[in-house]
């Protein structure tokens, strides 16, 4: 619904927005589905939220999973910035202290895809296939043994 109100109501959108995250402030898909792109204001004020659920979840037991989709977030909006360095600083930041998680490696092969790093983007989307196809495997098993 945000995204359709962004089209031509962006005050509502805006409004809809703000109540998604109070209610979900570690929705992953609420962040994902949320229009990034309003204008220099609401960018700020994006960037501000996320910071805002950042620290929520640093402060809580057990929300490890969601401090790292938030930062995951974090680092998807310096791409958007044009900040490819910086997004891809966070995402190697983000592989270190996760490697189990697949998002960061594809994020990278993207990025180096985009600016012809091609041995790079190689290496990444390795990884990347390599922890997919475990993650596979693993859920066979675990089906097998119910």
């Amino acid at each position: 619904m945000v995204r359709l109100l962004n089209v031509g109501q962006t005050k509502v959108a805006r409004q809809l927005y703000d109540e998604m995250l109070a209610l979900k402030p570690f929705s992953l898909e609420s962040w994902l589905d949320t229009d990034l792109t309003f204008d220099g204001v609401a960018e700020a004020a994006v960037v501000r939220r996320l910071e805002e659920a950042l620290t929520m979840a640093n402060e809580e037991e057990n929300k490890v999973k969601e401090a790292m989709d938030v930062r995951l977030i974090m680092a998807q909006i310096h791409f958007l910035r044009k900040n490819a360095e910086e997004a891809l600083k966070s995402y190697r930041q983000l592989s270190m202290e996760d490697p189990g998680d697949i998002r960061p490696y594809y994020c990278q092969g993207i990025i180096y895809t985009l600016f012809d790093r091609k041995e790079e983007a190689k290496e990444m989307f390795a990884k990347y296939y390599e922890l997919a196809l475990r993650q596979k495997i693993s859920r066979w098993m675990e089906e097998g043994k119910k």
